[in-house]
């Protein structure tokens, strides 16, 4: 700090040492010493602040630098043996006799099989052979660039970048496929070195491609030769059943099958390989030559192959083997085994213990229209080797009100059994022309097909049903019946699409429509029963058909003459699962909740395991169900037997719903029904 004595403004300043006190005729003045000046790294207005003398940016620096951004704005970062200094850029400005030449590493570049998820990076280099400046406008890319390509440094505000003479610039040139397929496009370079291309501007070619990934399924995952003769002494029969591969996987991906073979080879053969119309010589599938299966579609035949295995047996007892697909590249992992079982023991024996079941009876003992019986019969294997059976119903329009538990029955071991529950649930009187007090039956079948052949009237057993129904003293009975688009529910069609019915008063304060479960034991909530129990609403009963819950069916009688007279009852449809999203069941398995969901949606057959490994479940639903999002739903309503309105509509997405129609009671009757896609209009009394 300095102090000195000042003379008023005409005086003159007084040099020298400051005097103890001032006259009363000069004043004070303190004068501060100058701040002290900053070091690199600190921030700054103007040069004075650095100690370096160089404010850059804003912040004081030295005559150091990694680029262009370091230095002022008329100067450059040359850089020598890795240490970078800032030099005026007039010193290598051309002159009358000199230009910049541009230089770049490579005119393409190529990324070959990125797999999804990751990325990868080359790196081009663009240098100057000429000896003074090269500008740099811009780096960046063509319009048609695909999206998953990415640079570095390509920013708008790194230019324009200058590089000096034999000085490069790296520019990093990114993949990341978001989906399969190729990807194409041109990072362009423009500088001033004119010569270099159209106007200065140079393209860089870009090609990439990801293929996806190949998913390996294997169907069925278990084959079961049943009984298959042997004689000592005479030779054994033969038998040849059929495994089925596909690749489920994304993009265009090949799968590799690098190994296919038996795993004891006893009794037991590969016996042809079929890919399309080719066949496979199998001792030719190897690691250094693979069988290679295009993902699968429908018009591709060689996008699936068909492995014949041939059961000869060699004495009489029990055999078990296995088939062993094994592919290779980046599914080497994804090991499926082919379980085989058969028999020479001797064939099965098929019994059933009913010949015919009879629902109801004539008059007062036919059973009231909506209601459900059911019966039950045994059937039992009296041979030495599993005995397969098919249960269906079949007998024209009457089978309609019958169906069969469980739609899927697993092999029945020799001297095993099993119990089939048949179900009649009437949607409209049995007998015409006498409606209250039926004397004539509806007739179905339960047919039940095995692999009992011995002799060939087992292949096929009939029981012969019969079904009395009646209506109330006029009390219209109400059928809804839906069903919906879902062509495949085999693993590998994947189609989980399921959509409920539901029937419901307007005013909630009844709905009936599929039981809820609640919990692994089974327990649950029956939404139809509360509603008969309700007591002033009619008696209402939901039942599923086919294996699939589809048709379903909810069934309102008993109101009478009288009853509901005023009432509205909504019919709608809920879209359960749709495709597109893991079926909320089937997630529940995944994580290790239950096991029936699972097996009865994936394997077909209760009990057979699935034919992929359970990491990728989700991955193969996603890939084969895109196509199958949508359902088109269609309902029919039905009064006293007779069909009045059948609405359809289609359901897009998982938890759509729609309101089919709605009906109103008057006097007794059902009428002003309205269809949300369409009108009918029935009388009122």
């Amino acid at each position: 700090m300095a102090v000195f004595c000042r003379l008023p403004a005409f005086a003159v300043l007084v040099l020298g040492a400051v005097a103890a006190a001032c006259n009363d005729t000069e004043f004070i003045s303190v004068e501060k010493d100058p701040p002290p000046l900053r070091p690199v790294g600190d921030s700054c207005t103007v040069d004075a602040e650095c100690d370096t003398g160089r404010c850059v940016g804003g912040a004081c620096s030295d005559d150091g630098c990694s680029n262009d951004a370091d230095c002022r704005s008329n100067e450059i970062c040359i850089s020598f043996g890795g240490v970078g200094a800032c030099e005026p850029a007039d010193d290598f400005a051309c002159q009358t006799d000199q230009r910049p030449i541009l230089s770049i590493s490579q005119t393409s570049v190529a990324f070959d099989q990125v797999s999804l998820g990751t990325s990868s990076s080359q790196v081009i280099t663009i240098s100057n052979e000429g000896d003074c400046l090269l500008t740099l406008q811009v780096i960046s890319f063509s319009e048609n660039t695909s999206a998953d390509f990415a640079c570095s440094p390509c920013s708008a505000e790194f230019f324009p970048q200058r590089i000096p003479p034999r000085r490069t610039l790296d520019v990093t040139v990114s993949y990341a496929p978001t989906q399969p397929g190729e990807a194409n496009g041109d990072l362009l370079v423009r500088s001033d070195d004119v010569t270099a291309g159209s106007a200065g501007l140079v393209s860089v070619d870009l090609f990439a491609r990801y293929d996806g990934i190949p998913s390996l399924v294997v169907d069925p995952l278990s084959l079961a030769f049943g009984f298959v003769p042997f004689v000592v002494g005479g030779g054994g029969g033969s038998s040849t059943e059929t495994v089925t591969i596909t690749n489920r996987g994304t993009g265009a991906a090949a799968l590799e099958i690098e190994n296919l073979f038996m795993d004891r080879e006893d009794v037991f053969f590969i016996t042809e390989v079929r890919q399309g119309d080719t066949i496979v010589d199998v001792d030719d599938i190897a690691n250094d030559s693979p069988l290679l299966v295009p993902p699968f579609s429908d018009d591709n035949p060689l996008s699936t192959v068909e492995v014949d295995v041939t059961f000869t047996p060699d004495e009489n007892r029990d055999f078990s083997d296995a088939v062993i697909v094994r592919p290779g590249g980046l599914n080497q992992d994804q090991r499926v085994t082919v379980e085989l079982t058969g028999s020479s023991l001797g064939p099965p024996q098929i019994e059933v213990t009913v010949a015919e079941m009879v629902f109801g009876g004539p008059g007062a003992d036919a059973m009231p229209v909506g209601a459900v019986d059911f019966k039950q019969v045994t059937i039992r294997n009296n041979g030495q080797s599993e005995l397969v059976i098919n249960p269906a119903i079949g007998g024209g329009n009457a089978a309609n009100d019958f169906s069969v538990m469980p739609a899927f029955v697993p092999p029945i071991a020799a001297g095993g059994a099993v119990i089939l529950s048949v179900f009649y649930n009437p949607s409209e009187p049995s007998d015409p022309a006498n409606t209250f007090a039926p004397t004539r039956s509806v007739e179905a079948a339960l047919n039940i097909t095995s692999n009992d052949t011995d002799p060939g009237t087992d292949v096929l057993k009939t029981v012969a049903l019969e079904g009395f129904a009646r209506s109330g003293v006029q009390d219209q009975v109400l059928k809804v019946e839906m069903e919906f688009e879902n062509a495949d529910n085999s693993w590998a069609g994947s189609d989980f699409r399921n959509v409920d019915v539901v029937l419901s008063s307007v005013d909630g304060a009844v709905t009936c429509t599929k039981p809820q479960i609640l919990d692994v034991a089974g327990n649950g909530f029956d939404f139809c029963a509360d509603w008969t129990s309700a007591g002033s609403y009619g008696q209402a009963s939901w039942l599923s058909l086919g294996a699939f819950e589809e048709p379903e069916r909810v069934v309102l009688r008993g109101l009478g003459p009288t009853g509901g007279n005023g009432e509205e009852f909504d019919v709608e449809v809920v879209y359960v699962e749709d495709c597109a999203n893991i079926p909320s069941g089937l997630l529940s398995d995944i994580l290790g909740i239950g096991a029936s969901v699972l097996l009865g949606a994936l394997g077909g057959v209760i009990g057979v395991p699935i034919a992929v490994p359970p990491s990728s479940i989700s991955d193969t639903i996603a890939n084969n169900c895109f196509d199958h999002a949508s359902s088109q739903v269609v309902t029919r309503i039905s009064l006293d037997g007779a069909v009045v309105a059948s609405p359809g509509i289609r359901l897009n997405s998982k938890g759509d719903r729609a309101v089919m129609a709605r009906l109103r009671r008057v006097n007794g009757a059902y009428c002003s029904l309205t269809s949300g896609v369409g009108n009918v209009d029935l009388q009122c009394q």
